[in-house]
């Protein structure tokens, strides 16, 4: 469960040189990337249960899609799940592809997210 708070918004905003907006409801809406914020619990749970040893500290989004079906706005509770859809060892990288299910509190859908991954691996980890 993610809970989003005007804060979340606003510093989010700040960080990639966007002004949050209100949305129709007076609510603060988030940016359309904010929505990879809620999702990287689930794609960390989804990334640990494929057996692949890789630090977080080293990963960075290769690329993002979102489809939202309404915007993310202040007071959301949202739930995520996420399924790793592929994995490929490139080198010392590791490529997953995953997507992320983002729905509010009443199981409504809120985002659907692709999203490519690239983590340093230790070489004893890599997948074939």
């Amino acid at each position: 469960m993610f809970e989003v708070g005007s804060e979340n918004i606003r510093e989010f905003a700040d960080a990639i040189g966007e002004r949050p907006n209100i949305h129709e409801s007076g609510r603060l809406r988030a940016p359309t990337t904010f929505a990879i914020v809620a999702a990287m619990p689930a794609i960390r749970e989804a990334i640990s249960r494929c057996d692949v040893d890789i630090d977080f500290a080293n990963v960075v989004h290769r690329s993002q899609q979102f489809t939202f079906a309404r915007p993310i706005v202040a007071g959301d509770v949202l739930t995520t799940d996420a399924e790793i859809t592929g994995i490929e060892t490139v080198g010392e990288k590791t490529i997953f592809a995953a997507v992320i299910h983002i729905r509010d509190a009443g199981g409504a859908d809120v985002c659907t997210a692709k999203s490519t991954i690239v983590a340093t691996t230790p070489a004893e980890a890599r997948v074939a």
